[in-house]
């Protein structure tokens, strides 16, 4: 159980940085709809903070179930890149890199 500390690290952390991207995509959305183009920012601004909150989901699933917590931080960190673009860079790297090493296998040690 020790050894998902990792992913279970990644995905809260990169999660975090995620509700934080999708939280200033809507507000700097706001202010762009002043001038009538920001519908479009604060639209993916929402769903920039609901994949984050996948990616968190995935990162606290990793514990138990490896492969569906890989696969939830592996779907929010790419589409993160769709909803997010360059802003979402520390954030999807982090959740990719959780997803990876939640589908490694694990190796055993072997005791003498």
């Amino acid at each position: 159980m020790s050894e998902s500390n990792a992913e279970l690290a990644l995905g809260v952390v990169g999660g975090l940085f995620g509700i934080l991207v999708g939280i200033l995509k809507r507000f700097f959305g706001g202010i762009v709809s002043i001038i009538g183009f920001g519908g479009t920012v604060a639209f993916l601004g929402i769903w920039t903070i609901l994949l984050r909150i996948i990616g968190i989901i995935g990162g606290a699933l990793v514990s138990h179930n490896r492969k569906a917590g890989g696969a939830l931080m592996l779907i929010a960190g790419v589409l993160g890149f769709i909803t997010a673009s360059y802003f979402w860079i520390i954030a999807g790297l982090l959740l990719i890199a959780g997803s990876l090493l939640a589908f490694r296998i694990p190796t055993r040690r072997q005791t003498p």
